[in-house]
């Protein structure tokens, strides 16, 4: 009986050892050129896209001496060259907003960004002509725009509409910027755009074409927010209670008012970093360490019920 268990917690102690070494041959390993790539085109991004060009200086001195030690110079598994650039790019600007990420398999490097992400748009008719359209999930790299128009032209009969962002994820400025577009008239400012220090800002501006009608335009609009709201989501509860657009409902977003967009810096590989923020035509500022306020401060889990209520007494008057 001894020997039966002796056998057995041998084979469960060879189970733990052999696992991670399966896990670890099933990944990426980069090879010395593709670092080589990899590291290139990264310089190249700071230079060019990064929003803080002081702190882009230091992190190519630093990029450049690390070549010069020969630290790119052997092939790294995916993880671990993650770990290493990842930690030599926020000890050199002290910005955590740079990520590296794996991209799909045998993908060009001129093909559109591609990621596996879990998303919805979801609409619901609450009764009393109340729509609710409900963001879930992460945007950044699904093109989302169809979903988004698709969910608009069916609430566009609604006298009022909630906008539901407490489960939406990561987000992009453009997705932001279109769905900001259905509430504001059209030749409406709705940022000035700070990209790299170097460049004049830009403005983004509702065109009148943009979503063929401002459909909710003067209409009766509520967000719902909770603490975990953030990025270009911010930007549109920001952008509509400034424009006295929307009402907000429920907590006091995340306060993350830095854009991030994502490169293709290899064939495997992508580089995430902060390119962008904006300040409010009217503010001059932007909700950046604060969030976003707001304006009946209720807990995440009330604010739908909150919102009908308001909604319903607005429809009322």
């Amino acid at each position: 009986m001894k020997k039966i268990i002796k056998i057995a917690l041998f084979i469960m102690m060879a189970s733990l050892v052999v696992q991670p070494t399966i896990a670890s041959q099933e990944e990426r390993v980069l090879s010395p050129d593709e670092l080589h790539e990899i590291v290139t085109n990264t310089k190249s991004v700071l230079r060019h896209d990064y929003l803080f060009a002081d702190k882009a200086t230091k992190a190519l001195q630093d990029i450049t001496h690390a070549q010069q030690q020969g630290t790119f110079n052997s092939a790294y598994p995916l993880g671990m060259f993650k770990q290493k650039f990842e930690g030599l790019l926020i000890n050199a600007t002290s910005d955590t907003g740079f990520e590296i990420s794996e991209r799909q398999p045998d993908t060009p490097l001129n093909s559109h960004l591609s990621r596996q992400e879990s998303n919805s748009i979801q609409t619901r008719e609450l009764g009393n002509d109340i729509g609710l359209i409900h963001f879930d999930g992460d945007f950044q790299y699904s093109n989302s725009t169809d979903k988004l128009r698709s969910a608009m032209e069916h609430l566009a009969t609604s006298k009022a509409l909630i906008i539901d962002l407490r489960s939406a994820g990561l987000g992009t400025l453009p997705l932001a910027q279109m769905l900001i577009g259905y509430f504001l008239p059209p030749d409406t400012v709705t940022a000035q755009v700070y990209l790299n220090p170097a460049e004049t800002p830009a403005q983004l501006v509702v065109y009148d074409n943009a979503n063929e009608y401002q459909m909710f335009t003067g209409k009766p609009v509520f967000i719902l927010q909770s603490r975990f709201v953030a990025g270009p989501w911010e930007f549109v509860s920001y952008t509509l209670k400034h424009h006295n657009a929307a009402t907000l409902v429920g907590e006091d977003s995340m306060g993350v008012a830095l854009m991030k967009k994502t490169v293709p810096v290899s064939q495997h590989v992508n580089l995430t970093l902060n390119y962008a923020h904006t300040h409010h035509p009217h503010t001059q500022t932007n909700w950046e360490r604060f969030g976003v306020i707001a304006d009946h401060q209720v807990s995440a889990d009330d604010s739908l019920s909150t919102a009908i209520a308001l909604v319903k007494d607005e429809l009322s008057r």
